[in-house]
């Protein structure tokens, strides 16, 4: 569920970046990303985005696309993984369990909840203050 609430998150994040530059380039990625998701537009409909935003600019709005969803997938999976934790340790008497189930380890907060999200704070951090100026030097 991470990874889905991160590729959105970060598919918003672009639309909106891609509008404080120009706000015909945010409406063609929205259109991209539009005909992306319903499947009845069909290829007619990503043909004729392609044929328009190419006549607008030299971007490839579905590659912006892919890779917002998977940058965002890989930003908000382990945010996700804590969060999932967390609900489950706070239901974890609640669940029925087998007559012969063992009981969980002991480092079971730590594995479930610690990790995934000190390493999340570390992804982070390594996107914004490594990643991000990085990609500025290339692409200016």
């Amino acid at each position: 569920m991470g990874a889905i609430v991160g590729g959105g998150l970060k598919l918003l994040d672009t639309l909106i970046m891609l509008g404080t530059v120009d706000p015909m380039l945010a409406f063609l990625f929205l259109a991209a990303i539009a005909v992306a998701f319903i499947p009845r537009v069909g290829r007619i409909g990503v043909i004729a985005v392609v044929i328009f935003s190419m006549a607008y600019t030299k971007a490839h709005l579905f590659m912006i696309g892919i890779v917002a969803v998977l940058t965002g997938a890989i930003l908000g999976s382990l945010p996700g993984m804590a969060v999932g934790g967390i609900i489950g340790l706070s239901r974890k008497n609640s669940f029925p369990l087998a007559k012969d189930a063992e009981p969980e380890s002991s480092g079971l907060l730590f594995k479930a909840t610690i990790v995934p999200l000190v390493l999340g704070m570390a992804l982070f951090a390594l996107y914004i203050f490594v990643f991000n100026p990085w990609l500025m030097t290339v692409l200016e």
